[in-house]
């Protein structure tokens, strides 16, 4: 499914963050009707609710907002809201379930694109990879884009394209490109 959060940001002056959950909630919900599901479980957990809570906080929001997420709100379920993400951690370890971290998960998304363009090195990603968002936007590739900033042309640091192209950002923290595997990677540059 591919989301214009940036678009839709502007055309309903919300924010990027709220747009994309906006989008996202309304793609839960038309999943939920196509398939018939009764509810759709969430995943935030109880580190979740404390980020929500000071976030509320500084907003100065009502007692309402400080209250946090609800378990359940219509038919959405947050059901580990109990606990937090060591609990999870420990819990999927003893069970055998694997825990995949952001760059293993980015590496599994963009892995699945037919075309996929890595930028790494230790100055100019972000700048590299967002001429090549232009470029590839200008040429009506629609492709999925991952970067470190906020990027006007695409409404935000991320958009999700219709096509079989992704551009990204593939950062050396913590060895992160060392989970991707694109057909095309630049490497800009290397530091001792």
């Amino acid at each position: 499914k591919a989301f214009r959060h940036g678009k839709f940001a502007k055309e309903n002056s919300l924010s990027i963050e709220m747009a994309a959950r906006e989008l996202r909630y309304a793609w839960f919900k038309e999943l939920k009707e196509k398939h018939n599901f009764d509810k759709v479980a969430l995943a935030h957990h109880g580190d979740d609710q404390i980020e929500t809570f000071f976030i509320n906080f500084l907003r100065g929001s009502g007692i309402k907002g400080l209250k946090g997420m609800k378990p359940q709100n219509d038919f959405y379920i947050r059901p580990l809201l109990w606990s937090n993400r060591n609990e999870i951690e420990a819990f999927a370890k003893e069970n055998g379930i694997t825990l995949l971290t952001r760059a293993e998960l980015l590496g599994l998304v963009t892995g699945a694109y037919k075309y996929s363009v890595g930028v790494s090195g230790t100055h100019g990603k972000t700048t590299v990879t967002s001429l090549l968002s232009s470029i590839f936007n200008a040429a009506n590739a629609d492709p999925t884009v991952m970067v470190g900033a906020n990027l006007k042309a695409i409404g935000g640091n991320y958009c999700l394209g219709g096509s079989d192209y992704a551009i990204y950002e593939a950062c050396e923290y913590v060895n992160s490109f060392h989970h991707f595997f694109p057909n095309c990677a630049i490497i800009l540059n290397i530091d001792e």
